[in-house]
């Protein structure tokens, strides 16, 4: 296997810095003094990059809400349709 050309190299380095330099957002829900909800996403485009969630702290409501439209939720992560 050959090694990438010098140029292939430059335009991948480019794009790794382009994507660490953009500004993310943390964003998290709290219940009863206790955080339940995460969300790290790019602060340019709203797009998500990462999502955590804790059952037991979180409003009943949400919790019902979200069994209500099937929600999948695995080690700690919810699964929407249609979101990123």
């Amino acid at each position: 296997m050959s090694s990438p050309s010098k140029p292939q190299a430059n335009r991948a380095a480019e794009w790794f810095e382009s994507v660490l330099a953009r500004p993310l957002v943390r964003c998290e829900g709290h219940h009863a003094g206790r955080m339940y909800a995460v969300r790290y996403e790019y602060a340019d485009t709203g797009r998500g990059l990462r999502e955590g969630f804790e059952t037991s702290p979180a409003p009943d409501a949400l919790r019902r809400r979200l069994a209500a439209d099937g929600v999948v939720r695995g080690r700690g992560l919810i699964n929407r349709a249609g979101r990123t």
